[in-house]
């Protein structure tokens, strides 16, 4: 839509009102969601698990006191993929215009190409990780995003539209896998029981760490340095945290997964 609303106004108008029309239709989003999940049923172990009376009354407290090297697991996990991803999806843009002075409908191609790859490979990743297991799946991912932090970079500075839509293709790769298999790996860290409070707590610290300032610390880094190199460095390092806690997640043997998830731990 962004491209779209983008190719059919000048610069100017989209600037001024153009921008607003794809958040405005987003209101549908909100309608679908609203619909898909009021339709969707609980899972059964957590509707055994409401039978038999058997949650939590301070499952946040439990979770902490009982699940604190799971929780910074999770939290590690998340960190790189979404702050690489939100120097994906926002900060190119910006960079790409203000910067490197293209225009913002070969910006937002760029950026959708990048998205469309990040999607594919997260489909393909979900896939892999059943078989490969989810550490497997996470480290290449990782290892491949903090390779290519240096490359991605210098290949964008060239303004070449190929050499950008390749950086941002190699980059989803990256992404893809280490966002294809999250939902799994984090339903494999937490007990039935906690499970919603550790996955939920998981997320929202992963993101605020990771991609919550993202964008604003990237400009600020390119402001300072001159370089958009410094910002390869500051997603080196979110890449490395990552790693980090991909090599200490436990891998469930496949036997194990049902059992654990389904709550007959």
């Amino acid at each position: 839509v962004f491209f779209s609303v983008s190719a059919a106004t000048t610069d100017d108008q989209f600037a001024r009102w153009g921008w607003r029309i794809p958040f405005l239709l987003s209101v549908v989003l909100i309608a679908v969601g609203f619909f898909v999940r009021a339709r969707v049923s609980e899972s059964p172990v957590f509707s055994e698990l409401r039978a038999r009376r058997a949650r939590r009354s301070a499952p946040l407290a439990e979770l902490l006191r009982t699940n604190r090297r799971e929780l910074l697991v999770a939290i590690g996990l998340f960190i790189a993929n979404n702050m690489v991803g939100y120097i994906l999806i926002a900060f190119i843009n910006s960079y790409g215009t203000r910067t490197l002075k293209l225009s913002s409908t070969t910006m937002l191609f760029v950026g959708m190409v990048g998205a469309v790859s990040w999607g594919v490979f997260t489909l393909l990743a979900g896939h892999w990780s059943d078989g490969w297991g989810r550490r497997k799946t996470y480290l290449v991912g990782t290892l491949a995003m903090g390779a290519w932090t240096f490359p991605f970079f210098l290949l964008f500075d060239t303004r070449s539209v190929p050499l950008m839509l390749g950086a941002v293709i190699v980059l989803g790769f990256g992404l893809g896998l280490t966002y294809g298999p999250q939902a799994a790996a984090y339903s494999e860290l937490f007990p039935a029981g906690i499970r919603y409070s550790g996955v939920s707590f998981a997320y929202a610290f992963g993101a605020i760490l990771g991609g919550g300032f993202a964008p604003l610390v990237s400009t600020w880094l390119v402001g300072e340095t001159g370089t958009s190199l410094s910002v390869s460095g500051y997603m080196l390092v979110a890449c490395l945290v990552t790693l980090a806690a991909v090599l200490a997640l436990r891998e469930r043997p496949a036997a194990e997964r049902e059992a654990f998830v389904t709550g007959a731990e």
